[in-house]
């Protein structure tokens, strides 16, 4: 999937204002509440993380949710409105705030928008239905095995399972603004996916865990089921053990990092080349590191480079056994 730290801290969020949101007592409270998670989803990774504000009028629309439409827009609005108040309160208060929400939608936002990534368009929504490809299929064999069976599948909650379905999409769709786009951009839309899918298979596969339920209680299987819970985990954790400090990803950048860390200051600025700016792994991994800032590079008493760009006038090498990356230092003449 990428590198998807922030989707999957968005995802938490996400998750959380929908569950919020879906609660049927003090509608209010808990929308209020949703509102701020999304919040939270909003300053982990943008815009991307409101979508769940829709969830009210999908509610209302599929016709799962008792209220008239302006309750319905109340709902939303509170939502909406608990969701954009900390942000406003810290652009008021914090110039910093300000300065970087500023950085965030006319460079990232407005100018990510015509960043050419993809060719198309519908790239993002065409790798949606390949990644759940599989799930997509297994509930088209189950309903025509139900079929075939002569099981009713009107009794189905479609419309619960449409609601989830185009609650996803709408994690999905808006993507499409923007030619910058991922795979890994998808990961809060997944989860209702699988809601919507597993509500249509439930019926059908109910009877089939119930059969396992009562294989399980005889001794053998039982026993069985119960090595296999405590091997599985073990086995995972003895896997993670056995990789522990060696490089599962980007081997280069981060054994040339433990080479260049020994050579730089806790917390020093450090410059790069322009073209290495988006290189958003480069930039957490020497943060995480030793707290090393990577940015501008005019007054920085060391630069760093891929051993592709050009080095300003004034900067030797370091001389340091890396394998790409090379670090330069202002010269004292």
């Amino acid at each position: 999937m990428g590198n998807c730290l922030l989707e999957s801290t968005m995802t938490v969020f996400v998750l959380g204002a929908v569950l919020c949101i879906l609660h049927k007592e003090r509608r209010w409270l808990w929308h209020l509440l949703g509102g701020l998670l999304l919040c939270a989803a909003f300053l982990t990774k943008g815009f991307t993380g409101l979508f769940p504000l829709a969830l009210p009028f999908l509610l209302w629309i599929f016709g799962l949710r008792k209220g008239s439409f302006v309750n319905m827009v109340g709902l939303t609005l509170l939502a909406v409105l608990a969701t954009a108040a900390p942000v406003a309160v810290m652009v008021l208060t914090d110039t910093r705030a300000e300065h970087f929400f500023d950085i965030y939608l006319h460079h990232q936002v407005l100018r990510g928008v015509g960043v050419h990534v993809v060719e198309n368009r519908w790239y993002v929504v065409g790798r949606y239905f390949i990644h759940t490809a599989a799930l997509w299929g297994t509930v088209l064999v189950t309903l025509t095995v139900a079929l075939l069976r002569k099981k009713p599948v009107s009794q189905l909650p479609w419309r619960s399972a449409m609601c989830m379905l185009t609650l996803g999409l709408c994690g999905v769709v808006p993507m499409m603004v923007s030619y910058k786009q991922r795979d890994f951009y998808l990961l809060t839309a997944y989860p209702y996916m699988v809601v919507a899918m597993s509500l249509l298979m439930t019926p059908y596969v109910g009877r089939l865990t119930q059969q396992i339920a009562l294989a399980a209680r005889k001794p053998a299987i039982f026993y069985t089921i119960v090595v296999l819970a405590v091997l599985l985990p073990a086995s995972a954790a003895a896997v993670a053990g056995a990789n522990a400090n060696h490089f599962c990803r980007d081997k280069v950048l981060q054994a040339d990092m433990e080479v260049v860390l020994t050579a730089v200051d806790e917390g020093e600025h450090v410059g790069i080349p322009h073209s290495m700016r988006s290189q958003w792994a480069l930039l957490f991994y020497y943060y995480l590191g030793k707290h090393i800032a990577l940015g501008e590079s005019d007054t920085c008493r060391h630069l760093l480079t891929d051993g592709k760009a050009s080095v300003p006038e004034g900067y030797v090498e370091v001389p340091l056994p890396t394998q790409q990356y090379k670090l330069y230092c202002l010269s004292e003449q």
